[in-house]
């Protein structure tokens, strides 16, 4: 599924925030689409108490907030999943995130 800014519809394509709101309806919770709206509404976590579902978040180059402009779902075992410039992909969970949270 290709990335595209502001997409949340699967088929189409999607951007982070919309990926996992769209996942997140799955499971029957509401969250709102952008990524900073959604790490406002995340009960912060440490990287120890990480599960499954759990939100990543990360800064990015453009000035973002300490609430970061990019997000991903934690899928366990290390690892997100996300979309991104290569589409919705698992990925390694890096170092380079600033928050995480877990929606109520």
């Amino acid at each position: 599924m290709p990335y595209g800014y502001g997409g949340a519809s699967p088929g189409y394509v999607f951007d982070c925030s919309g990926f996992t709101s769209w996942c997140y309806a799955q499971a029957g919770i509401s969250i709102p689409h952008p990524s900073a709206e959604q790490a406002a509404m995340a009960t912060r976590c440490t990287y120890e108490a990480l599960q499954a579902g759990d939100l990543i978040f990360w800064i990015g180059t453009g000035g973002a907030s300490i609430s970061g402009n990019h997000v991903a779902i934690y899928v366990g075992d290390g690892k997100v999943i996300h979309s991104n410039e290569l589409g919705v992909n698992v990925a390694p969970l890096k170092n380079t995130w600033t928050s995480c949270g877990t929606i109520p």
